[in-house]
């Protein structure tokens, strides 16, 4: 039997075959990427003389295809770096060392069908993530995006509500761990904006009926008046929020008239989702 000469050696093996996962530390926090050297899954437009021992001025580096952002990625050999392998049990495989010596073209397609489906869901619920940021915040931080996405995705740490939360209010990992949000009036600004969606949603909706519906001058006039009070309790919440500094206190003032609270805010139980994180990534490690 073929002997495997080097750890290096084999992750390179196996990513020329199929699709694997790698996971690394960016300034201390947790990195994953869908890569392969498998030339048929890159395709021609990106392929490249593949060199497995990759180096320049700066050193040796491993070198893959990034699947999803169809880029090449290079890491340092001399920093640690993580691997995934997935197909395993669909293809009647017992242990990753089988997919080094694996030249069965029907189990290696099936195993990168398998990743390929996982890599759809994670695309289709990253880009829905996405769109239910920009609702509330139109600059939210990339770097942040990743970092919470890592944490849902590839950890089942936080759930998709918390993850939201998070990106939504630019809360970062430390500031949940120290206890203290650094910049309070943004997070303020922030709810501001949330709810000012939902007041514009349930005023559109009164509107809306007014005008589909045949009301007579009273009716009409409840439900105009219904809105001007919404108005007013919005902005009396906005007033009464300027003089809070903390979190907790600040997410409590939501007007009673917009009620339910977004599940994204506080849960159907009435748990807050911004105690919720804080919990969950004290005990982490990152």
């Amino acid at each position: 039997m073929e002997i495997i000469e080097s750890h290096f050696e084999k992750v390179n093996n196996i990513a020329s075959k199929c699709i694997i996962g790698v996971e690394y530390l960016d300034d201390k926090l947790p990195v994953h990427k869908f890569v392969t050297l498998n030339t048929d899954i890159i395709g021609s437009e990106y392929n490249k003389n593949i060199d497995y021992n990759y180096k320049n001025n700066n050193g040796s580096y491993y070198r893959f295809f990034d699947v999803i952002k169809k880029v090449w990625f290079e890491y340092p050999k001399n920093q640690q770096l993580s691997y995934h392998y997935y197909g395993i049990d669909a293809a009647g495989l017992e242990d990753t060392v089988e997919l080094y010596f694996l030249n069965d073209k029907d189990k290696i397609t099936l195993i990168n069908n398998e990743v390929i489906k996982i890599i759809a869901e994670f695309i289709d619920t990253n880009d829905k993530l996405v769109s239910d940021v920009v609702k509330y915040n139109k600059n939210y931080s990339k770097e942040l995006f990743d970092i919470y996405s890592y944490l849902f995705f590839n950890t089942k740490i936080l759930t998709y509500e918390e993850v939201l939360f998070s990106i939504v209010f630019n809360i970062t990992p430390d500031e949940y761990k120290n206890d203290k949000i650094k910049d309070i009036e943004y997070f303020k600004d922030k709810y501001v904006d949330v709810i000012e969606v939902y007041k514009q949603k349930a005023i559109e909706t009164i509107k809306g009926e007014i005008d589909e519906s045949s009301l007579n001058e009273d009716e009409i006039n409840e439900l105009e008046l219904i809105c001007s009070m919404i108005v007013s309790a919005v902005d009396e919440s906005n007033v009464t929020r300027q003089g809070e500094t903390e979190p907790l206190e600040i997410l409590e003032e939501y007007p009673p008239i917009l009620f339910p609270i977004p599940n994204f805010i506080e849960d159907t139980n009435g748990g807050s989702r911004y105690l919720q994180c804080k919990l969950k990534i004290k005990g982490m490690n990152i």
